[in-house]
């Protein structure tokens, strides 16, 4: 089984690889319409084109703030859109849709256009619009473009440089396969209607023939439809998935290694084998869907969901916000009682209520209570209590040589002490003359 799985993988992403090529060569190449309300719609036959069903779309920003069109084809077809350019201004917006009026599909700007570059339509009808989210002002410095390689594919088929083995699709959202973290690479995915690869396990002997000609490209490792859980390991969509004779699968490197930092269950393929790795790890991913495309869409919650396994990182984060909620209350209940003591601390102060600064201590262990200062204390203080100044250390009482102490002039040798209560407002005190 898992020689088996490990070789139809080997067949899938060479042929991807094989088919690169094929993805490039767009025949005709349609413009845009800058005019308000709905654009004229651009009609595709399966027959245009030399029997080819592929084209181009130019959409392009000069001065104006938006640009449109819409394409619709024969029935029992779909449209699959790619990328085939990047927007380089950050406030221009792509928007997908089925039809005009109808709600996107997607939203493509500078921020996400490395993850998201093909887009499947549920119908034989697209709506293509790109505009600016700049001011009227300021149109003619934010000019824009963007290519789209546009197929249009029987309901029934892969799109192109897409595998068809065991009832399903399997293939790269766009040629480039872009790295993304896990759970862009199930968006990514969804945009072209599919899920990360599901069901290789059940590959037949033919693909194990063709697959015996190709080789897998050297370092490309590679996110498939697989996560590991508490219960084992699965698919997206809950088939189990055995890797050998275990049903466990172990970091790449080491099978004790320990994740720190984040989520580290979900499933990549590199040099012939599964390992479990961080999901925020930008890797290439592999899509799957049933020819047309997928009705339902996988992830890690809807499996989780589907296993009755709650949501570690919900519940982490849910303890947290219980911690945090508890901390504030008892710490709000602490401040609370400090101001409740503080209060009734100041109400008893004012009634004249004994409280604990009140009393003292006695040698046997017993409260008694302090008498309390006299009024104006600081004002009753027993003579010879303020400081004085050794006598000659007056600026005007110093001693001047000539001057008789009863003469004009001459100064009380006596210290004099300062004032009680003087206040800022009064005149210096005078000082007696002999």
């Amino acid at each position: 089984m898992c020689h088996r799985q490990l070789q139809f993988l080997i067949f899938v992403l060479s042929s991807l690889l094989l088919a690169v090529p094929l993805l490039s060569q767009a025949v005709d190449r349609y413009g845009c319409t800058h005019r308000t309300g709905r654009p004229a719609i651009v009609s595709i036959n399966s027959s245009a084109y030399n029997g080819t069903t592929r084209f181009s779309v130019e959409l392009n920003l000069v001065n104006i703030s938006y640009c449109h069109a819409e394409f619709h084809g024969v029935g029992g077809m779909y449209f699959y859109v790619r990328l085939s350019s990047s927007l380089s201004k950050r406030l221009s917006v792509f928007s997908i849709g089925p039809e005009f009026g109808s709600a996107p599909l997607a939203l493509v700007t500078t921020d996400n256009q490395t993850d998201y570059r093909a887009f499947a339509t549920p119908s034989n009808k697209f709506y293509v619009k790109l505009f600016t989210r700049a001011l009227s002002s300021s149109f003619s410095y934010y000019p824009d473009s963007i290519v789209l390689d546009v197929e249009l594919v029987k309901t029934g088929a892969c799109p192109a440089g897409w595998l068809y083995r065991d009832g399903l699709c399997y293939g790269a959202a766009h040629p480039n396969n872009s790295r993304a973290t896990f759970t862009n690479a199930a968006v990514g995915c969804r945009y072209v209607r599919a899920n990360l690869a599901l069901g290789f396990v059940s590959s037949t002997a033919d693909v194990l023939g063709l697959a015996s000609t190709t080789t897998w490209p050297t370092g490309q490792d590679t996110w498939v439809g697989v996560a590991d859980t508490s219960k084992g390991v699965f698919f997206l969509d809950s088939d189990s998935f055995y890797y050998g004779s275990s049903s466990s699968i172990t970091f790449k490197g080491s099978s004790t290694y320990t994740c720190f930092g984040g989520n580290c269950r979900c499933v990549y393929f590199s040099a012939g084998s599964f390992y479990r790795n961080y999901c925020a790890q930008m890797l290439r991913y592999l899509c799957s869907s049933r020819p047309g495309g997928d009705a339902k869409f996988y992830n890690l919650s809807t499996l989780d969901k589907s296993l009755g396994i709650g949501d570690a990182s919900f519940t982490f984060n849910y303890y947290w916000i219980i911690g945090l909620a508890v901390a504030a209350a008892l710490t709000g209940i602490g401040f609370g009682i400090r101001y409740l003591w503080y209060r009734r601390a100041v109400a008893n102060s004012r009634s004249g209520a004994p409280v604990a600064a009140n009393y003292a201590m006695t040698a046997d262990g017993a409260a008694q209570p302090v008498a309390p200062a006299p009024a104006n204390s600081h004002c009753t203080a027993p003579p010879g209590s303020y400081p004085t100044q050794p006598a000659g250390s007056y600026g005007l009482g110093a001693y001047s040589p000539g001057i008789g102490a009863n003469e004009p002039g001459a100064v009380s040798m006596e210290p004099k002490p300062p004032a009680y209560n003087r206040m800022p407002s009064d005149p210096p005190p005078a000082y007696d003359k002999a």
